[in-house]
């Protein structure tokens, strides 16, 4: 799904600029999960 937005968007920053938006929002959840157990 990744590389299929790389393809259709011209400007590579916004493409890292959203993975690193979803890392975040990864990272955010993982933790979250770990603090719960």
């Amino acid at each position: 799904m990744v590389l299929n937005r790389i393809d259709t968007q011209k400007d590579p920053r916004d493409v890292w600029d959203a993975i690193s938006q979803v890392e975040k929002g990864l990272q955010n959840i993982i933790s979250g999960e770990v603090h719960i157990y």
